[in-house]
């Protein structure tokens, strides 16, 4: 048998983390050691990039915002990604699968969407699995999650949305941020793991993807709730 067949074949998986929430996720995710999948981070604040522990980072937008943040502007972190392009093709070059991970309503969630139309563009089965804010966040939060939420529908075949709120009841005394990071990391862990089995299941020999793509996106179908209640 010529291993060097199936090698070849091997299916490139990379999971993105957007923004300071979706950075964290993955950082925590990458230290679950799933093989076979490539890390990236991309923000637009430097400080927290540094203090994310994965594969690659990407630094966007400092033209705009010198490494600051977007501030909360979802239109700041938009320009951020247009800005560095040219990086974000490069990072989902190749891919086979894409899971972009963000926690909607802050200012780097309006990067996503352009993440997402890259790796789209670049042919990946691109998945973005995104958290939306909690009630209390306030109305400009929401507004900038909700907003983000639909554009990621355009551009994605799939998007995965978790409101934060269903969870609040059953963790009362968790801080929030511990909250977020407990939800996110073990229900996208959870997806990229299903997605992981299906592809080896149907084999990384198929020379037609779109069977395991399909298989992939019928699993996230009846996996969580999508939708916003934003």
């Amino acid at each position: 048998m010529n291993m060097d067949f199936f090698h070849g074949n091997k299916k490139v998986i990379r999971l993105i983390g957007c923004g300071g929430g979706g950075c964290k996720v993955t950082h925590d995710i990458a230290r679950e050691h799933i093989n076979g999948i490539e890390f990236y981070a991309i923000n637009t604040d430097a400080q927290d990039l540094i203090n994310t522990k994965v594969d690659k980072k990407i630094l966007i937008g400092f033209n705009k915002t010198q490494g600051l943040g977007a501030g909360g502007l979802i239109k700041t972190g938009e320009q951020a990604a247009v800005e560095d392009e040219l990086k974000i093709n490069s990072a989902v070059a190749g891919s086979d699968v894409v899971f972009i991970i963000c926690a909607l309503g802050g200012g780097n969630s309006g990067a996503a969407p352009i993440i997402a139309k890259a790796a789209k563009k670049a042919g990946a089965l691109t998945i973005a699995m995104v958290t939306l804010p909690f009630n209390s966040a306030g109305t400009f939060n929401k507004t900038n999650a909700e907003t983000i939420f639909y554009r990621l529908l355009d551009e994605t075949d799939t998007t995965i949305a978790v409101p934060l709120d269903i969870f609040k009841v059953a963790a009362l005394d968790e801080p929030i941020e511990t909250l977020f990071t407990l939800v996110a990391k073990n229900i996208f862990t959870h997806m990229i793991r299903n997605t992981q089995k299906i592809i080896a299941k149907t084999g990384s020999s198929i020379p037609d993807f779109n069977h395991n793509r399909a298989l992939i996106e019928e699993m996230m179908d009846k996996s969580i709730i999508k939708g916003c209640s934003c």
